[in-house]
């Protein structure tokens, strides 16, 4: 029995590639733009970026869940491409919210806004180092990161529907309508919180990263 796991090679490769793109989201969280922009109707722009923020993170979870054993050392090099290019549309729409400047009415929900993004990108910074760092000393780095070292394991990168600043934002967004435009919002919520719940799953499978028995 082997008291070293056997990590396949896809990962390892995998790993390799996205060194500079977990590098790229530490960097880019680190040192926000300045606010240059003024936000005119910040509802229909957290409306715009909170649309994206789920159509990108679903990409990014379908792009995870690909079957990666067999593939080619080229395959997973477009495949982490592909990946950077979901993270970086992340990046992108955290920075054009950084460099919004709200009236005072509108911080709260601009603030509840950024951090909702910062929370989602410093969950997939942590999940890219994670693979960054089992894949270079997998005995070692699994210890750090607190998965076990026999087994099964998988590097698991999810969001529920019950997001905590998600919620927050909904809630300062409809004490900002009227009666009736608030009713049609809370109607829609559960709509909203299957979407983020579908990446949940859409994450759950994971990386293999190998096995004793």
């Amino acid at each position: 029995m082997s008291t070293q796991p056997e990590l396949p090679r896809p990962f390892v490769i995998f790993g390799e590639a996205i060194i500079p793109v977990a590098d790229n989201v530490r960097g880019r969280l680190e040192k926000p733009p300045p606010q240059t922009a003024r936000v005119h109707d910040l509802l229909d722009f957290i409306s715009s970026k909170t649309r994206e923020l789920a159509e990108t993170v679903v990409a990014l979870g379908n792009e995870i869940n690909q079957d990666f054993e067999g593939m080619s050392d080229a395959e997973v090099h477009r495949a982490a491409g592909r990946l950077e290019v979901h993270i970086e549309r992340l990046l992108a729409s955290h920075d054009e919210i950084e460099r919004a400047n709200p009236g005072p009415e509108d911080f709260e929900g601009w603030s509840l806004l950024s951090d909702l993004y910062r929370d989602v990108l410093l969950r997939i910074q942590r999940w890219l180092d994670d693979i960054v760092d089992i894949s270079h000393d997998p005995v070692a780095g699994l210890r750090r990161r607190g998965y076990s070292t026999h087994g099964d394991v998988t590097i698991r990168l999810e969001f529920d529907g019950h997001e905590p600043k998600l919620e927050e934002l909904i809630c300062w967004i409809e004490d900002q309508l009227d009666e009736v435009e608030a009713a049609e919002l809370s109607a829609s919520r559960n709509a909203g919180r299957s979407l983020f719940w579908g990446v949940a799953a859409a994450f759950g499978v994971g990386w293999l990263i190998g096995n004793d028995d």
